[in-house]
């Protein structure tokens, strides 16, 4: 059993207070029927029409949402790739640390063409690794 930060009690079975023990969510007061909605119905509309407007991506059709669940897995995969040149360096194995870096450029390259084609923000930042350095291939 743990406790939260108020001192009460804490297992798996109970739910996580929102806004407590690291969870950054904040709870917003809507009352049905009185609440003001932060959007009108046409607003709503334009953006799922935006949405599902999209863009192609080597030979897909993606929605925006899709876009930037697949701009995440980019930069997932070039983190990976990047522990993995770090730790071929660290063993001394340089073509196996050669091979990591071109699939590094790779991925890169084509993060960078999806970022053209849909239209989508950079952030190259999440893809960063402590301790990688570009080696030449």
């Amino acid at each position: 059993i743990a406790y939260d930060t108020k001192g009460r009690k804490y297992n798996g079975a109970e739910k996580r207070p929102i806004g407590e023990l690291n969870c950054y969510h904040n709870v917003l007061n809507i009352i049905v029927g009185v609440s003001k909605p932060q959007y009108t119905d046409e607003q709503l509309n334009k953006i799922r029409e935006d949405n599902e407007k999209g863009f192609e991506f080597e030979g897909k059709h993606y929605t925006n949402y899709e876009g930037t669940q697949l701009q995440r897995r980019l930069e997932l995969q070039i983190r990976k790739e990047k522990d993995k040149q770090i730790l071929a360096r660290a063993s001394g194995d340089k073509e196996f640390a050669k091979e990591r870096q071109v699939k590094i450029n790779e991925l890169t390259a084509k993060y960078k063409h999806l970022l053209k084609i849909s239209g989508l923000k950079s952030q190259l930042t999440r893809a960063s690794v402590s301790g990688y350095r570009r080696i030449k291939v």
